[in-house]
């Protein structure tokens, strides 16, 4: 019956299974390539026709494709698996963010204030998605340029000024606002709430009310980039979570090893079981053929982190207010929205 049905898909018009094609999640495509050589086959010669019609999708922010356009002159499948996970995590962080900001800052905490709160929490959810997309751009290609020969020991702030090139005024404002929110999201969920006394949080079993050192979540914010950030914002308790963050930072702060003595672990292939337990690829295409993105080597991690900022002060502020003022999106840095009024537009109807 299955290969029944692989004829009969395979004999639909191009169009049609284009489509059909359009209605899969990112991972759903990759998996089809495992049922059978038939439906692998069937997918990779379809591999074009699936991507450009994945980047026609409604939903994928015209941003996240100018941020993170395809590196080869054909956009296939290794492309597309990247941008959804860089675009699944916007969505899951976006989402931890306005639960966040929808309990902590609007004050929205029984469920009938969530219930009729619902889409105010929709609409900022939404609108974060580009924003956070853009923040991950920025810490990655920061980390990226450090590693370059030819941009390694340049200063922090050109640095900076060279990725926010890549934002348009309009952009660089938005994120810029979004930026306080997102550091103070970070701290916030790598601590116990503030409101609680001493004995409430020994109670809960809160044994450290202190968040990490502030170079540690530099280092996850430069390192693993937002998607680690995200894995770690969700993990639940909160003990649990400040334990995976110390496991975390102890393993990229190992010493690299000598040649000989060892080596890191592969980066890790994209849920789509291309690897039989990690001894060879099932059947060749454009997703074996290198890794789409994940953590530096060792040896890059080391040296991120010896170049990183000294507090997360000295990330972002400083250098896009300069810049926003050099475009004239502002004449000074009063102009930007503080805190109450980023929220405000964050719920406002269009």
């Amino acid at each position: 019956r299955q290969s029944n049905f692989e004829a009969l898909f395979g004999s639909l018009p191009l169009e049609l299974q284009q489509e059909i094609f359009g209605y899969l999640e990112v991972p759903d495509i990759l998996n089809l390539r495992l049922i059978s050589k038939p439906w692998h086959n069937l997918v990779a010669s379809k591999e074009l026709e699936i991507a450009f019609s994945y980047l026609r999708q409604p939903h994928i922010p015209a941003l996240a494709i100018q941020l993170f356009p395809p590196t080869s002159p054909t956009t296939d499948l290794l492309y597309i698996s990247a941008l959804w996970r860089r675009y699944s995590t916007a969505c899951g962080l976006a989402t931890l963010i306005s639960d966040w900001l929808t309990t902590d800052m609007f004050l929205q905490k029984t469920p009938d204030q969530r219930a009729e709160f619902g889409e105010s929490e929709s609409l900022i959810r939404r609108r974060l998605v580009p924003l956070v997309i853009a923040m991950m751009h920025f810490f990655e290609t920061y980390s990226a340029l450090r590693l370059d020969p030819l941009t390694a020991d340049v200063d922090h702030t050109i640095l900076e000024r060279q990725i926010m090139s890549d934002y348009d005024d309009e952009t660089l404002l938005q994120v810029h606002q979004l930026f306080r929110i997102l550091m103070a999201f970070q701290t916030r969920n790598l601590r116990p709430p503030s409101y609680m006394s001493r004995t409430e949080r020994s109670l809960r079993g809160y044994r450290r009310s202190d968040p990490p050192p502030e170079n540690v979540q530099i280092a996850m914010l430069y390192i693993g980039g937002l998607q680690q950030l995200f894995r770690l914002a969700k993990i639940q308790p909160y003990e649990k979570r400040r334990q995976a963050v110390d496991v975390w930072f102890e393993g990229v702060t190992r010493d690299v090893p000598c040649e000989g003595e060892g080596s890191t672990k592969p980066t890790e292939e994209p849920a789509s079981g291309l690897k039989d337990k990690g001894k060879a690829v099932l059947f060749p295409t454009s997703l074996g053929s290198r890794p789409a993105g994940g953590s530096p080597s060792v040896q890059g991690t080391q040296e991120i982190l010896r170049k990183l900022p000294v507090s997360k002060s000295q990330i972002w502020v400083s250098t896009a207010e300069s810049l926003l003022i050099e475009r004239g999106k502002i004449e000074k840095v009063q102009d930007i929205k503080g805190d109450a009024g980023v929220l405000q537009e964050l719920i406002l109807r269009d």
